[in-house]
């Protein structure tokens, strides 16, 4: 990965070359996002503005030519983000505004761009339909198969959208750092902690929509994501301190993946370490 930063940073053809090719996949497009991210954090708003426009023109095509909407959804929020990191210089406060695009576009699909979410829809329950033949006949009925709804099917390009934002924005700021100030990104990362208000914010919302019942649970999860990685700052850190890192890392990260309530046990710990500060308490000690 550092490679491909170290190529793209060349000059502005380059890094033209790297996002508008990244940007029009449906795998990748978070990487071009990205290289469109660390130019703006490096040379500024122009070029990444430049940059950005060019790769809306792929991202634009794989939505008109596949119907999805999170490459070039994701590419203007990494803009954005890197907008909010250069002025502000703050990773907590970036972290926070990448579930604001993420809600901004759930607004956008649920009203605005209802015509593209019906057809969404459409679309999934002509597949559970498909599937649901292969299946046996259940007398009983208790297999039935439903179609995800709206909101179901919005609130996963929510969640993924922020998760996206959130990756491409980091990656930047791990590949600023390794090109221009190595050590920097590990240094920042440890010490990713959020304030306590919007991180009450933040945990207060996910459980309201969580209240509104299952088809917003997607929305909840897309609300954790600052506190999900404020609370995998506080781990690293941890797990930093305790010098045996790598096997608890991976451990932290397969059971984030696997179990479900873990991400929450990581966002009550960022909530706790944004009321009481976890961080300088160790340190306090180890001093």
């Amino acid at each position: 990965m550092r490679s491909l930063a170290e190529f793209a940073m060349r000059r502005r053809a380059t890094a033209l070359l790297v996002a508008v090719l990244s940007t029009g996949t449906s795998l990748f497009f978070w990487v071009g996002a990205a290289v469109v991210a660390l130019v703006t954090l490096r040379k500024g708003t122009q070029e990444g503005l430049i940059l950005l426009l060019w790769s809306l023109l792929p991202a634009g095509a794989v939505l008109y030519l596949l119907a999805e909407v999170l490459p070039i959804a994701n590419l203007i929020a990494a803009f954005v983000l890197a907008l909010v990191l250069r002025s502000t210089v703050s990773l907590a406060l970036t972290l926070i505004v990448a579930p604001v695009t993420g809600l901004l576009l759930g607004a956008t699909l649920l009203t605005v761009a209802s015509p593209y979410l019906d057809f969404l829809v459409q679309v999934m329950e002509e597949l559970v339909a498909q599937w649901s033949q292969g299946l046996p006949a259940d007398p009983s009925g208790a297999a039935t198969i439903v179609a995800p709804g709206r909101e179901l099917i919005s609130g996963g390009l929510v969640v993924m959208h922020t998760l996206c934002a959130s990756v491409s924005i980091l990656l930047a700021r791990w590949w600023q750092a390794v090109l221009y100030n190595p050590g920097g990104f590990a240094k920042e990362f440890h010490n990713l902690r959020l304030s306590y208000r919007p991180a009450a914010a933040l945990l207060l919302s996910a459980g309201y929509c969580m209240t509104l019942g299952e088809q917003y649970s997607l929305w909840a999860t897309a609300l954790s994501v600052p506190l999900i990685m404020s609370g995998l700052g506080l781990l690293h850190f941890m797990f930093n301190r305790a010098h045996n890192t790598r096997r608890w890392i991976w451990l932290l990260y397969i059971s984030l993946v696997l179990i479900d309530p873990v991400k929450w046990v990581i966002c009550l710990l960022a909530v706790i370490d944004s009321f009481i500060d976890v961080r300088r308490r160790v340190n306090r000690t180890a001093a």
